[in-house]
């Protein structure tokens, strides 16, 4: 077995060996280390490769994994991926050289996920941000009365709501968004969070990784499709969706997010007509049939 653990391979003679070596990644456009492999197999000392770590950023990373097929033309390849619609299937097999493969499906549905869809009024005076304050004040009364034994909740929005939702947190709970309350004013005492594409990575990651602990002290994290994909904590149960996700796919993995203990978890999807006829030239038609 050769274990391919990134943190292994900071040193200076293992570097020489690689021609793109960096965080998180390890690129296998190898020199001397290629020959040795190939060795290695045709001696059967190597029966499979193990990448240990996949960080939340890999999909501009993905295409190369292909050439794992040339470095180890004799090793089997299986892909897996909670969702996949049928033409993300294929995409998927070529990417990998992957050759009449079988396909094992399963109904991605989770039994112990209560799904809600909550339709809002199309046309009132008071417009989205409106409606998303009025969404958001019994989470607000919730995260004040509770702080930290608050059940972990995502609620998925725009970029601009995500925002306004952070917003709205702090004016609403003051002093009392920090825990405890006489902790230092910084992010990683602050109960809520936002999570989007113009964030830092280093922001990116201080979420990911309180998230997936179950002391971590942000209970409501306001994010878009960008959190979508990489998240894998057992302790978030509940997932707020303000809008319809663009495909099925995207719901599945968004609404998947709660629940991975097993244990009774909830999806709510807010929408209402205005959503759908903003995005309707993108979005799948599954996902604008009520």
């Amino acid at each position: 077995m050769a274990d391919f653990d990134p943190e292994k391979f900071t040193s200076e003679p293992c570097k020489d060996n690689f021609y793109d070596l960096r965080k998180d990644e390890l690129i296998l456009l190898v020199k001397h280390l290629k020959l040795e492999v190939k060795k290695k197999m045709r001696k059967h000392q190597i029966q499979r490769i193990i990448f240990k770590h996949l960080s939340h950023d890999f999909r501009p990373h993905y295409g190369k994994l292909g050439t794992l097929s040339s470095v180890f033309p004799s090793a089997k390849i299986v892909a897996m991926t909670a969702t996949a619609a049928r033409e993300y299937q294929s995409a998927i097999t070529e990417s990998l050289n992957m050759k009449n493969p079988s396909l094992v499906i399963a109904n991605p549905e989770k039994a112990n996920i209560c799904y809600e869809v909550i339709q809002r009024p199309s046309y009132v005076k008071q417009g989205n941000v409106d409606q998303f304050e009025e969404l958001l004040c019994p989470i607000s009364e919730e995260l004040i009365t509770t702080t930290v034994r608050m059940p972990p909740t995502i609620i998925y929005s725009s970029l601009e709501l995500c925002g306004v939702g952070f917003a709205y947190l702090e004016r609403v709970l003051g002093d009392k968004q920090f825990n405890p309350m006489d902790a230092l004013k910084v992010p990683q005492n602050r109960l809520f969070a936002q999570f989007h594409s113009p964030q830092t990575d280093m922001m990116k990651s201080e979420i990911i990784s309180s998230i997936v602990t179950e002391s971590c002290t942000q209970r409501v994290i306001f994010a878009t499709v960008a959190f979508g994909m990489g998240i894998d904590s057992p302790y978030v149960e509940r997932v707020i969706h303000f809008g319809v996700p663009r495909t099925m796919e995207s719901f599945l993995q968004e609404s998947g997010s709660a629940g991975r203990d097993g244990r009774p978890a909830k999806s709510t999807l807010y929408f209402n007509n205005n959503d759908i006829g903003a995005n309707i030239e993108r979005m799948q038609p599954i996902m604008r049939e009520k």
